[in-house]
């Protein structure tokens, strides 16, 4: 996998990973190129309220009260605050979804036994040194693009 469509990767990665898989190849390897099981998109749509609702058990009464008032305004397509405040329900149907993902991944690897995939879209990046900065103004450079 060299590339996700919810998360496109600089050019510069991809040549370097095709060239490895090219030498993976040449050495006798059988290689077999396309997509995973589940995709980027998938995977942190899961991962993201999973990770949040654990985050929000170490909030102080006072402030988890606040960020339940936060959530009420978020709307149904929810934000940072309705993931910090996820009810069990909801963990446990994001849960639920998180194992057939894995069962999925599992049976992937049945037949596979490497996947060469990117940790990251781009290269070392510079460092934000922005006393405070917030995740949604940051961005990386892809391919000449902002991301």
């Amino acid at each position: 996998m060299t590339d996700d469509p919810s998360c496109p990767v600089d050019s510069e990665l991809v040549a370097i990973m095709r060239a490895a898989v090219e030498a993976v190849r040449a050495e006798g390897a059988t290689v077999v190129e396309g997509e995973g099981p589940v995709g980027l998109e998938e995977t942190m749509a899961l991962y993201q309220p999973l990770l949040m609702a654990q985050s929000g058990l170490v909030e102080s009464d006072e402030s988890y009260a606040g960020l339940v008032e936060l959530a009420a305004t978020e709307g149904a397509t929810g934000g940072f605050a309705s993931d910090l405040t996820l009810r069990f329900r909801d963990w446990h149907a994001l849960d639920e979804r998180r194992q057939h993902s894995r069962r999925r991944w599992a049976e992937f690897f049945g037949d596979v036994d490497v996947l060469l995939c990117p940790v990251s879209p781009t290269a070392a990046f510079p460092h934000d040194h922005r006393p405070d900065p917030t995740w949604s103004v940051r961005t990386l450079r892809v391919d000449g693009a902002d991301r």
